[in-house]
């Protein structure tokens, strides 16, 4: 799961959050983790127009749960 907050805070402190402070919540490959929009901005340029990171979004009720199951 990749998180983007409003705010830079802890791993630790992730779970005190309202949802409504983080920007974006979604899913990756496991392969796709340290890949974003400058590697898809790099492939664009070297003429692969369709090599893009998928992400999968996360709602609210899915991330509550998500923290439920990490025992927070």
């Amino acid at each position: 799961m990749h998180l983007h907050t409003s705010r830079r805070i802890g791993a630790d402190a992730l779970h005190t959050l309202d949802y409504r402070d983080f920007d974006a919540v979604h899913l990756k490959l496991d392969a796709q983790k340290n890949l974003g929009r400058n590697w898809e901005e790099v492939m664009r340029a070297l003429g692969y127009p369709d090599m893009k990171v998928e992400r999968s979004k996360v709602g609210s009720e899915l991330l509550s749960r998500l923290f439920a199951l990490a025992g927070r």
